[in-house]
Parts: structure tokens; C-alpha cells; sequence
């Protein structure tokens, strides 16, 4: 049981085990990279989301509250000039 191995010995019986790490290594890194894609295109599709809800949804409801109002105007103006 007290076997003694030498250094390269050692080294040859770890080796598949490097090797295995090694391809660890490199699937990580490529589920790293995938990962931060995600990211970024969560961070995107976050950031027009917000944009657009700060930003556009504001305009769209003035622009309506406008054509409701001229609309208004003119219905009641058209009342007026049909009741002369």
C-alpha cells in the first residue's frame, strides 16, 4: 500500500483529469459568452421598454387627448354652423 510514485507518474495519472477540466474550461467559457449575449439583449429590449413607456407612450396620449379635443371643436362647430 505505501506505493511510491514519481512526479511523472503522477502527471500521467492525472492527465485525463486536466484534460477533463480543460474541456470544462472551454464549454464554461462558451456558456459565458452565450450568457452575456443574453444579457445584452435583456439590457435592450429593457431600455426601449422603458424608453418607450417615459418617453413615447406620453406623446401618444397628448396626440390623442389633441385629436379628441379638435374633433370636439369641430363637432361643435359644425352644430353651430348647422343650426344658423
Amino acid at each position: 500500500m505505501n506505493e511510491h510514485y514519481t512526479n511523472k507518474e503522477i502527471d500521467l495519472m492525472l492527465e485525463p483529469i486536466h484534460e477533463k477540466l480543460d474541456k470544462i474550461l472551454e464549454q464554461t467559457t462558451k456558456t459565458n459568452g452565450s450568457v452575456t449575449k443574453l444579457k445584452e439583449w435583456k439590457s435592450f429590449i429593457t431600455g426601449g421598454l422603458t424608453l418607450a413607456a417615459v418617453v413615447i407612450l406620453p406623446i401618444l396620449g397628448f396626440l390623442a387627448i389633441m385629436v379628441i379635443r379638435t374633433n370636439n371643436q369641430l363637432a361643435t362647430h359644425v352644430a353651430a354652423t348647422q343650426q344658423k
